[in-house]
């Protein structure tokens, strides 16, 4: 099993030091749309990154993979993907996923210029997962707890009692 982690940073020493540690990705968090109210008083990160934190840390990042969380999917969606291409990303995340549907689309719209990874944290995306899993073009899939826990009205607690329990 190969274990790939995911740095959630747009600090240019931060990222030369992780260039040199890790073996995965280096994300830039553009995600925003409905997120602060998904997220309401809870204590989560909702990150201030931009389009300029792109083009500054895909000078350094090298060995691993620079990638981009996008919006959830939407009108906006092939617009952001061209954007993030354009800007040199190897890997875009799409959250908030609901079904095959939006899947299919947007890995459509990636055409394969970057690595599709699909944040499964939505209920809609569980219920779904057997299509969601199937739709071509797919690199990775990722399970978010965070927005999971909230539309399921759960602790995040109680994901920890899950695991300590094994």
């Amino acid at each position: 099993m190969n274990l790939h982690l995911i740095s959630i940073t747009n600090d240019n020493d931060l990222v030369e030091i992780l260039e040199e540690l890790i073996s995965g990705s280096i994300m830039i968090d553009l995600e925003r749309l409905g997120k602060k109210e998904r997220q309401a008083h809870r204590d989560t990160l909702i990150s201030d990154h931009n389009l300029k934190d792109i083009v500054k840390i895909r000078k350094i990042v090298k060995k691993n993979k620079l990638m981009v969380r996008i919006n959830p999917y939407g009108i906006h969606t092939k617009d952001e993907i061209e954007e993030v291409i354009n800007l040199g990303v190897d890997s875009i995340m799409l959250p908030m996923v609901k079904d095959h549907k939006e899947v299919e689309s947007f890995t459509q719209q990636i055409d394969g210029r970057a690595e599709s990874w699909i944040l499964l944290e939505t209920i809609d995306s569980l219920k779904n997962i057997e299509l969601i899993v199937n739709t071509k073009g797919v690199n990775r899939y990722h399970i978010g707890l965070n927005d999971l826990h909230i539309e399921k009205k759960l602790d995040l607690q109680y994901f920890s009692k899950i695991w300590e329990s094994k």
